[in-house]
């Protein structure tokens, strides 16, 4: 996972949570992730985040174990900010979100939410889908690369727009 430079300079430094045993994605399929970047989360999404990792790890197999790897691997380095703190245009769960691919010019909207609540027809899109765990934590303008079951996706984040009351919102 890659994410290009120029964002965000002079901003905190990385807070790291503490890890578990991390789950590990095949080496040949791995994409790393900016160390430098970093994403924010609030801590209703980091923790209930957390939750729906350990539950799905379990019984989690291929593709979807690299998904929650990467997933795992976010949510150990994000900086957790109350939702008040939440820079302006950051992803966070049940944000409604525009994606434009790079290099198909396809543009895709999706409001990003947790699996139970995920439905394609009404462009819900789950967080451990693997284009809903690249985006989550990001701003708009950021450019990302991310590995999905189709290849390689690079993506800009084009617009985000946060539901009011929006981790804490059940939809």
């Amino acid at each position: 996972f890659a994410v290009f430079p120029g964002r965000r300079s002079g901003l905190p430094p990385l807070h790291c949570s503490s890890r578990r045993e991390p789950l590990r994605a095949p080496i040949s399929k791995r994409i790393l992730m900016n160390p430098n970047q970093i994403i924010y989360m609030t801590p209703y999404d980091h923790q209930r985040l957390r939750l729906v990792v350990e539950a799905a790890a379990a019984k989690a197999t291929g593709w979807t174990r690299e998904s929650l790897a990467r997933l795992r691997g976010e949510l150990d380095r994000a900086m957790v900010v109350d939702e008040a703190a939440l820079p302006p245009g950051v992803v966070a769960m049940n944000s409604h979100v525009t994606i434009v691919d790079l290099e198909s010019n396809e543009t895709e909207q999706y409001t990003l939410t947790f699996p139970e609540q995920a439905d394609t027809s009404q462009h819900r899109l789950s967080v451990l889908a693997p284009i809903g765990t690249a985006i989550l934590g990001y701003a708009e303008g950021d450019e990302v690369e991310w590995a999905t079951p189709g290849g390689l996706r690079k993506l800009k984040i084009v617009s985000v727009r946060r539901a009011p009351g929006n981790s804490t919102e059940r939809i």
